[in-house]
């Protein structure tokens, strides 16, 4: 029934450690002797375009950019990965920014590659149900770009998924209560999904070095 086990997740009680830090800080310290802070100034991103996008399959993408600044003064942005508009897939661009002390922000833009013009145009918005009997329900928030509240009923694996218009559907590596899950066959062969109709569509879950199928139809 597709049912996973949950890992055991230690929560530590960390009041009293807090407590102690605490009384000592408050001891330690005085008028006289205060402690001193300084104020930092972490790099603001300007995103140009979209950060959700659809490109189409076979046309040259050229990255709209990212304008960064520090305290009103802009920085060197430096970009890392690619996307490579022969091959359908989602990718990941993204943007860091080092200010004058040192310490780094960074933001991120996803391009889906693609039929750009199919997949803006279908909505799966709705609620569904799987196989066996699990219950979901799908949101859009960008042209292609879903939440899933369950890709894998029962266990409540909330994903963000995105129809490539080309009858695929892609999710990068998101984390769960059962580990890293992925849905991305150019990365784990075997996993991702696929648009079957405007009612209903199939997911291959990668989880915890296995696969797991399931497939939603619309109610």
């Amino acid at each position: 029934k597709n049912k996973l086990k949950k890992k055991k997740i230690m929560n530590l009680n960390i009041y009293k450690l807090f407590f102690a830090i605490s009384l000592g800080l408050l001891i330690g310290c005085s008028p006289e002797d205060p402690i001193e802070s300084d104020i930092t100034n972490y790099a603001v991103f300007q995103m140009e375009g979209k950060q959700y996008s659809l490109h189409q399959l076979g046309e040259d993408y050229v990255d709209p950019g990212v304008i960064a600044t520090e305290d009103g003064n802009e920085i060197e942005v430096e970009v890392t990965g690619e996307v490579d508009s022969n091959t359908p897939g989602l990718y990941i661009l993204t943007y860091s920014a080092t200010n004058t002390d040192g310490y780094s922000a960074s933001t991120v833009r996803y391009v889906g590659v693609g039929d750009k013009e199919t997949a803006t145009n279908r909505d799966l918005t709705g609620e569904y149900l799987s196989g066996n009997g699990g219950e979901n329900e799908v949101s859009k928030f960008a042209d292609g770009y879903y939440t899933n509240s369950d890709a894998l009923p029962p266990n409540e694996i909330g994903i963000y998924m995105i129809d490539l218009g080309n009858g695929s559907i892609v999710f990068p590596t998101q984390s769960s209560d059962f580990g890293p899950i992925i849905g991305d066959p150019n990365i784990v062969p075997g996993t991702g999904g696929s648009v079957n109709s405007d009612t209903s569509f199939s997911l291959a879950l990668g989880i915890q070095g296995g696969v797991y199928g399931v497939t939603f139809t619309k109610q």
